[in-house]
């Protein structure tokens, strides 16, 4: 779900479903960086401000073509950074987008079983965290 305020707001706050409400307590709560990868902005900051739209990826096709706009962007961060985890909330054609450059400090979690699955990994990680 996204906020559907008119004009430009901030990424994170223009997303504001329930799962990206538990992620983004989440990472506040652990000092996380976020990403956000978008159907139609691709590779956005918390601090990007977006207008409200109403597109999804479809199919492995549209994945594909958004891994073009997204991966080079998201490989150097990475590297920038030098992450020791990288923990990603995505659907399953989101994996697609970024599937080249998953290594061991990846952690994926999909949900085959919706919202309380998610609830139930970040739970996890949280214990793991600490």
């Amino acid at each position: 779900m996204k906020n559907p305020s008119s004009g430009k707001i901030k990424s994170l706050n223009r997303y504001t479903g329930q799962i990206f409400n538990l992620t983004k307590n989440f990472i506040k709560k652990n000092k996380y960086d976020l990403l956000i990868i978008s159907a139609k902005y691709g590779l956005l900051k918390p601090e990007d401000k977006i207008e409200n739209y109403n597109h999804r990826l479809k199919n492995e096709k549209e994945a594909i073509i958004l891994r073009i706009k997204v991966l080079d962007k998201l490989r150097n961060i990475i590297d920038d950074e030098k992450y020791d985890r990288i923990i990603v909330i995505m659907g399953k054609l989101y994996r697609v987008v970024i599937e080249d450059i998953i290594d061991g400090r990846f952690i994926i979690l999909e949900s085959s079983n919706g919202f309380f699955d998610y609830i139930k990994k970040l739970s996890q990680l949280v214990k793991i965290s600490y």
